[in-house]
């Protein structure tokens, strides 16, 4: 009998440790002590920022339709040559939509937290690095705007100092904050030519140039995998369109174009992606010749917003094979 009892007091015992793990892992979840909140905001309340130093500005501003368009301006030094002097430093200037990457590092960063809040006299902020506000961030939720600038990291470079401007308090804050801002282009550059995601994708319109020729493609989901098929062969799966339709949608933007290209290329496809919401999202595809008789290609797109230069990888078989795939 001791046996049995032992095995049943060991039996209750396990059970036991088992309510109490579950009910420890059932809770909420506590936060964790960020510290104070400075800035009780979300992310999706941003309409403009400004990051700004004396060689760098980055810009955002909320798009419409959703989305951020980044501007970010640098100081680029000129050739130099020996027999004239040094020029002054020229601000060179890319702007592009905000990447999903950028948004995510919103999510982070808002609502803004500081790790505490510091007794500064006036005499210390030449220490602090904030005797002069020239690394400086512009904020901007709707009606609600707000300033600051940053200044020394601490020692161990997690955290540096912040102070409210035009005279505010001096606080302690992650130095992820400058991180995010303080890139250079093309960081946070979209690559993807439309918004809809190829899982949502229920059908492309595919039309030529001259508005001559266009199929209808449906995407269907088999066994795990996409197929396309023909609007009018639903039952048909079509090798040739499931993988042209592949290499449009590897497609992507290598840089963004502040004006139209010259000389003018020439359209040479037009797609409209229609999603499972019924929304339809229209891509124009060109291509041009560069001064060395290069073939080059470009995207527009209301995603986009503006033109894009294409990697040229996916670009050139997709228009080559377009004729091929209108034809069937």
């Amino acid at each position: 009998m001791t046996g049995y009892r032992y095995f049943f007091y060991h039996l209750i015992a396990l059970v036991g440790a088992a309510v109490l793990a579950w009910v420890a892992f059932s809770r909420p979840q506590e936060e964790k002590n960020r510290g104070r909140v400075l800035l009780e905001v979300k992310p999706k309340e941003l309409t403009y920022l400004l990051y700004q130093t004396d060689s760098k500005k980055m810009e955002v501003a909320r798009r419409t339709g959703g989305g951020f368009t980044i501007k970010i301006a640098e100081k680029k030094a000129p050739d130099r040559k020996e027999e004239v002097a040094v020029p002054a430093p020229e601000w060179q200037e890319e702007s592009y939509r905000a990447s999903q990457e950028f948004e995510r590092e919103l999510e982070r960063l808002f609502p803004l937290y500081v790790e505490r809040e510091l007794k500064a006299a006036v005499e210390d902020l030449e220490k602090f690095g904030l005797q002069k506000d020239f690394r400086r961030l512009e904020l901007q939720f709707g009606d609600r705007k707000a300033a600051f600038a940053l200044g020394a990291q601490t020692y161990g470079g997690a955290t540096q100092y912040l102070r409210q401007l035009p005279d505010g308090a001096v606080y302690l804050v992650s130095t992820a904050l400058e991180r995010t801002f303080d890139v250079r282009a093309p960081r946070y550059l979209e690559r993807r030519l439309v918004g809809v995601e190829r899982n949502d994708i229920e059908s492309v319109l595919v039309t030529d140039p001259t508005g001559g020729k266009a199929r209808r493609f449906l995407r269907q989901k088999r066994e795990n995998t996409d197929v396309w098929v023909n609007e009018n062969q639903p039952d048909v799966p079509n090798t040739l369109a499931g993988t042209w339709m592949n290499k449009v949608l590897l497609l992507g933007a290598e840089a963004y174009l502040a004006a139209e290209p010259q000389p003018a290329p020439e359209a040479k496809a037009r797609l409209v992606f229609r999603s499972t919401s019924l929304k339809e999202e229209e891509l124009a595809l060109y291509s041009s010749k560069d001064e060395k008789g290069q073939e080059v290609f470009f995207a527009r797109s209301p995603f986009t917003g503006q033109w894009v230069k294409v990697s040229p990888t996916n670009a050139r078989e997709v228009i080559s094979d377009l004729s091929a795939v209108l034809g069937q």
